[in-house]
């Protein structure tokens, strides 16, 4: 989901428009989000913390940026203008 997340499919991640059966084992997300991060089945979780690092692990600056870029998707309606231009394009 690092290039197909945050709406660039149409959906908020890209996984959502498969109908998966079940939701994904592991996904990882980053660039647009302004965060990286990730998010997994229990089963697959690190059983100690600090395992895993991403880019800026935290970073408070970068959440205010992320939650201003969600803000904008909803406000804007951005994710609806994808499907449509996707669907014109297809």
């Amino acid at each position: 989901e690092v290039q197909t997340g945050v709406g660039a499919c149409g959906h908020f991640w890209a996984h959502e428009a498969w109908n998966l059966q079940e939701p994904a084992d592991i996904v990882t997300f980053s660039k647009k989000m302004q965060v990286s991060g990730f998010f997994m089945k229990d089963e697959y979780r690190a059983a100690h913390p600090y395992r895993i690092y991403n880019t800026w692990l935290g970073d408070p600056f970068r959440l205010l940026q992320c939650e201003v870029i969600l803000s904008e998707i909803t406000k804007s309606k951005l994710i609806d203008n994808v499907k449509i231009t996707g669907d014109f394009l297809v």
